[in-house]
């Protein structure tokens, strides 16, 4: 593989830190002066920006960068000067870091994993004594915010909805209101606590459901959700549309809450 391939690669692997990103993150600190407009052009702006960003992302990498050395190699490498680090060392270097940048993140996400599995129990053991809070079989627990009267969805249905979904601290991570409009997807095609909580609800109805890990996303999270995360969702069920095709491709649905894995058919009545 070409250097410039696995620096790519390497790259790739730390914008991926966010999904094992804690959910606080220490506010950012306020940004250096820009003396002389230093910023007035676009050209200055993109410069500024992938710099930034660069910069940030080689902070995940800990000390397994020498930061001021990787400026040394920008500039020298910009200016055509002969890299006294032959290629070949260059890309066995380049897989080693690799390698350790994957166990970093992995141990990273473990730990962060399991501390949130350990919040989100504590969380769903308390919450289930608050009044109006039920419980199903499988973990999954919610509140009627809104009755309805219509009738409700199977696991082979097609909703229309309107959500918000936040994280245990209450950072909001999607919210089809934000975006103006509802999302519409079948039951099969989301996630556990989803398809069971749905089949809950009578059209017209608004619920709370608060989704345990392992009706989530689990150990693994995605993008913008750590892992083991518990998921508040506050769902608003327009209508139905009965046994609709899944789109050609099978593709992810825009603002859906996604599959990790096909989803268990939805079970288990209310209940404390």
């Amino acid at each position: 593989m070409k250097g410039t391939q696995v620096v790519a690669v390497a790259l790739a692997l730390l914008l991926a830190a966010p999904v094992v990103a804690a959910p606080q993150q220490p506010s950012p600190k306020p940004a250096a002066g820009t003396a002389g407009g230093d910023l007035a052009t676009t050209q200055a702006k993109l410069s500024f920006g992938m710099g930034w960003q660069i910069g940030s992302q080689l902070r995940e990498t800990g000390d397994m960068i020498a930061f001021e050395t990787f400026l040394r190699g920008i500039k020298e490498g910009y200016e055509e000067r002969e890299s006294p680090v032959r290629q070949a060392e260059l890309e066995e270097l380049q897989k080693q870091f690799m390698q350790q940048m994957q166990a970093h993140m992995m141990q990273k996400a473990q730990v962060l994993g399991k501390e949130n599995l350990q919040k989100a129990e504590a969380f769903l053991a308390a919450n289930r004594k608050e009044k109006g809070v039920q419980a199903t079989t499988s973990g999954l627990q919610y509140m009627v915010l809104k009755p309805g009267k219509g009738p409700r969805p199977k696991l082979t249905d097609s909703v229309s909805v309107h959500y918000e979904g936040k994280l245990l601290d209450g950072t909001v991570f999607d919210s089809s209101r934000e975006r103006g409009k509802p999302a519409e997807f079948m039951l099969m095609q989301v996630i556990p606590g989803w398809s069971e909580g749905l089949q809950l609800m009578p059209v017209g109805s608004t619920y709370r459901f608060w989704i345990p890990p392992a009706l989530a996303y689990g150990p693994r999270g995605t993008p913008g959700i750590p892992p083991n995360s518990l998921l508040v969702f506050e769902v608003e069920l327009l209508s139905i549309e009965k046994e609709k095709p899944q789109p050609p491709g099978g593709g992810p649905i825009p603002g859906a809450p996604q599959i990790r894995e096909r989803p268990r058919p939805g079970g288990g009545g209310g209940g404390r």
